[in-house]
C-alpha cells in the first residue's frame, strides 16, 4: 500500500467513519497468474488516505495505483487496476473483499 494519499475519483465521497489497520502485515507467496514470488505489505494509513497499491518492482512513471472503480480495466478472470501512467495491479478483488469484510 502507499505512503501518500490517493486522489479522490469522480463521484466519490468521503466516509465520516474511517478504519485502518492496527499494524503492518506482510504476506509472502507465489503470484496466482505469474507463478513468480510476491510480497504484499499492508500498512496502516492516515485519515482520507484511501487504499492504494504501490508497485516496487518498477521504477519508471507513477508506481502508485489507487483502488478506484474508475481505474478498473476490462480483463478476463481478474480485476485489474491501471493508473494513468500504465502501472497496473491484478487480482485485487480478494484483498479488497477481505479489507471490506474487516470494515476497512
Amino acid at each position: 500500500f502507499a505512503t501518500r494519499p490517493c486522489e479522490v475519483g469522480p463521484y466519490e465521497t468521503r466516509h465520516t467513519v474511517q478504519n485502518t489497520l492496527k499494524a503492518s502485515v506482510t504476506f509472502d507467496g507465489v503470484g496466482l497468474h505469474s507463478g513468480k514470488p510476491v510480497r504484499m505489505i499492508l500498512k496502516p494509513a492516515s485519515a482520507d488516505h484511501g487504499i492504494c497499491f504501490r508497485r516496487t518492482d518498477i521504477s519508471l512513471g507513477d508506481t502508485l495505483v489507487p483502488a478506484r472503480w474508475d481505474l478498473v480495466e476490462r480483463t478476463a478472470l481478474c480485476t485489474r487496476l491501471v493508473n494513468t501512467s500504465g502501472a497496473s495491479v491484478s487480482t485485487v478483488e480478494h484483498i479488497m473483499a477481505a479489507l471490506a469484510g474487516c470494515g476497512i
